[in-house]
């Protein structure tokens, strides 16, 4: 504008003195004399206004200035009021208005401005929401707690910015937004949503990396169709409940998300453990426990799961350790917990809950050192513990059954995008080519340090499309073996680089369960075509074989023997077999079964490195159930014994050196993980005095060289155990300190020992009928 001015200015100049009069005029000549044009004003100064209060209306508010906000207007907080270095909250009671005006800035920046929506009375309430308007900026805000997105955009909104340079700005997090305890940290939605920016924000972790911030759901949503905004650069994007970045199928190519830096979402960050309870007396009204220190714990009574009665509050003290004593009985009949740690994150209720009228828990008679919790990690803290999750039929889009598995702390994991059983695939969906979704599934398990083994079933779609006429038994011809190959070179050219082992078939030894069954010699033949076309393709894949159901039943057991004793084992990498689907002693027909595992275990590997196998052993599938229907039986369990048994099989499984997979989930499984990680076994001596019978122990060492000893009594279990004392000598070994780490009841304690004569000696222990881990901590020998 001041350029255009002088022109105008040095132009009228000009015209001036070319109308001067000549020095000997004849007439003066009839001029009209020129007028200047007026010049543009110049615009107004931008308009600034100020947020005053803390107050969720009224004068000097946020939503009072937004309500007067026009475009260009810039909003801005009152340093007396919002100082950066102490943050001022303010509580939003309903939605703040809608922008859906353009060129409207609202910047934080340079102050400290929290908005909580936690006392929103709603289902899906957005924090800040661009409605239909362009140029819109959003900086420098902390925006937590809402029952909804902490930032909105849909409605035909574009060229709007969320975020900014975090190293511009007095506030804490600069021009970037801190988005946590959302249900969605970012959403952005509909067709006309388009050009909008997301850029340094830290969503789900603050510049500390604190894991307690991540929004219940993703991190950011884009969907409804919204294209070509961009995601990045420099978003923190961790911790959030499922995606870190979610953009439905349709649209994934439609938007750009560029140099983020994501991780950790979808593993259960930032919400505590439920509290476990140790003792109780339901007449008496007491009970004892632990959960996260410093934490508040509402205590109930319940008829079944979730509290319905609330009998006390308190807070545990600076180890968890939590007292009640209501003074009166309790209404029962079972009891529960919640508890809400010193962040405000609240968990789940304890599972299961309580089953007794009462319980006192003591793992070593007369210690009266303080029990705590014991603490479990998720998968990218902690190293491989040989334990893997199931499940197939990944859907051709919009899958994320994974992000289920990030929470139990497993590293391994054992799935298939066809369903392994016919009757569970879908049909209508092709098995070559996987879909990009189905692609990214296996992507994201990459990413969280999952180690995969793919189970290659084969249902042949373009043969047989919905499986009619699909050969039974399978593979019994050449043309059916051809059309299998193609696939196993599909898959494994196109999953290698995130698919460890491949597993050819799922229990082809159940007889006329078509099109499953293969018959035995047609698997050994199919193995020797397979396992070659794998290892060509994927040098460093190891290739599994067996996977033959219940092996209680003798047919199941054979099957694989025959298997094992073929000239196809020199071949493979691994062999896999189903150990339990509820073969406990409390069902007849399993119980010599049960008992005499251990010796199965050990004809199967003599059987197999008789035939020159070298290779990993996998027991798969492993179930305990609560509901057994065996046809002409029905036996029921509580999820207290399915955990106990399941407790046995993990621990008698590793200690002979057998990675185990789940077929049932179990409550226990988080803990197990933790417990289990980085653990191997390990031989040395252990001498037990004790009068409990069919007493089991097996002995392992962690990485970092400390012992653990797994305890139990093999046999049938109980509601509840109070044990059987013994007395456990460790020779020529010493430590500085003995933990034992209760799975079941997630509790840790320090054991009572000494030292007699170079052995390291623990009295009193009281043995149960499930494993208790103990841990020698820097042990000498």
């Amino acid at each position: 504008m001041k350029n255009f001015r002088l022109l105008s200015i040095l132009l009228c100049v000009f015209v001036l003195a070319a109308c001067v009069p000549p020095t000997t005029p004849t007439s003066p000549p009839d001029v009209e004399e020129p007028v200047e044009s007026p010049a543009e004003p110049e615009p107004l100064p931008e308009e600034i206004l100020i947020v005053s209060s803390t107050s969720d209306s009224g004068p000097g508010s946020l939503r009072q200035t937004m309500e007067s906000g026009q475009s260009g207007f810039k909003i801005i907080f009152d340093l007396a009021i919002f100082p950066p270095s102490s943050p001022a909250t303010i509580f939003v009671l309903t939605d703040l208005p809608g922008i859906n005006i353009n060129d409207l800035t609202l910047d934080a920046s340079n102050a400290g401005v929290i908005l909580d929506g936690s006392q929103i009375a709603g289902d899906w309430n957005a924090g800040l929401q661009i409605t239909g308007a362009e140029g819109v900026k959003i900086m420098g805000f902390q925006i937590t707690n809402f029952p909804g997105p902490g930032i909105a955009i849909s409605g035909d909104s574009n060229h709007n910015i969320v975020g900014g340079d975090r190293s511009i700005g007095s506030g804490p997090y600069g021009q970037g937004n801190l988005l946590s305890n959302n249900i969605v940290g970012v959403d952005i939605a509909t067709e006309g949503t388009k050009y909008s920016i997301v850029t340094g924000n830290l969503i789900g972790v603050d510049t500390n990396g604190a894991d307690w911030l991540g929004n219940q759901r993703n991190g950011i949503s884009i969907w409804e169709d919204a294209s070509e905004n961009t995601i990045g650069p420099d978003n923190i994007i961790a911790n959030n409940g499922e995606l870190g970045i979610y953009t439905s199928p349709e649209i994934t190519q439609l938007n750009t998300i560029t140099q983020n830096d994501i991780f950790d979402n979808g593993i259960g960050r930032g919400q505590p453990a439920y509290p476990s309870i140790f003792d109780f007396d339901i007449n008496a009204g007491t009970a004892t426990g632990a959960t996260c220190p410093n934490c508040s714990i509402d205590f109930f009574s319940t008829s079944g799961y979730e509290g319905e009665i609330l009998e006390a509050e308190t807070t545990a003290d600076e180890l968890g350790v939590f007292t009640i004593n209501k003074g009166e009985a309790f209404t029962g009949p079972f009891l529960d917990a919640k508890v809400t740690d010193t962040h405000g994150n609240t968990s789940s209720f304890s599972w299961p809950p309580t089953s007794q009228t009462a319980q006192n828990l003591v793992l070593q008679a007369g210690n009266t050192l303080p029990r705590i919790q014991f603490f479990f990690k998720l998968p990218k803290d902690i190293a491989d513990n040989h334990i893997a999750t199931q499940y197939d039929g990944i859907a051709y889009e919009d899958d994320f059954t994974d992000l289920a598995i990030y929470s139990q702390g497993v590293t391994h994991a054992r799935v298939s995008t066809n369903g392994i059983e016919p009757e569970t695939d879908d049909w209508t969906k092709p098995e070559m080519p996987l879909s990009q979704a189905q692609q990214d599934h296996f992507t994201r398990m990459a990413d969280e340090g999952i180690i995969v083994t793919y189970v290659l079933v084969f249902w042949d779609k373009e043969n047989y499309p919905g499986g009619d006429d699909l050969p039974c038994y399978r593979f019994h011809n050449e043309e059916g073996i051809e059309a299998w190959l193609d696939y196993v070179r599909y898959i494994v050219e196109t999953l290698h680089d995130r698919v460890q082992y491949f597993e050819i078939w799922n229990e082809p030894d159940i007889r006329n369960y078509c099109p499953k069954s293969i018959y035995l010699d047609d698997y050994i033949n199919l193995i020797k075509r397979t396992a070659p076309v794998i290892h060509e393709i994927a040098p460093d894949a190891k290739v599994i074989v067996g996977g033959v159901s219940g092996t209680a039943y003798d047919d199941s057991y054979n099957y694989l023997l025959g298997v094992l004793r073929s000239d196809a084992m020199p071949l493979v990498d691994v062999v896999g077999w189903h150990p339990m689907y509820n073969f406990t002693p409390n069902i007849p027909r399993f119980r010599n079964y049960y008992f005499a595992y251990p010796d199965k275990i050990q004809e199967i590997k003599d059987t197999a490195e008789a035939s020159g196998f070298t290779g990993e052993y996998h027991a798969t599938e492993i179930s305990f159930r609560k509901d057994v229907d065996l046809g002409d039986e029905f036996y029921e369990f509580t999820q207290i014994a399915a955990n106990k048994y399941f407790l046995q099989s993990a621990i008698m499984h590793r200690g002979e050196d057998i990675e185990i997979g789940l077929g049932s989930g179990y409550f226990i499984i988080h803990r197990l993980s933790t417990a289990m990680a980085g653990v191997e076994p390990d031989e040395f001596a252990v001498d037990i005095e004790t009068s409990a019978d069919h007493l089991v122990s097996y002995t392992f060492s962690t990485l970092g060289g400390e012992k653990m000893v797994g305890l139990w009594r093999n046999t049938e279990t109980s509601e509840f155990d109070p044990g059987i004392e013994a007395t456990l000598t460790i020779p020529d070994t010493s430590a500085s300190r003995v933990v034992v780490i209760d799975l079941l009841y997630n509790l840790e304690q320090e054991l009572n020992f000494e030292i007699v004569d170079g052995d390291l000696v623990i009295e009193n222990l009281l043995v149960k009928d499930y494993p208790i881990m103990i841990k020698l901590i820097h042990t000498t020998q």
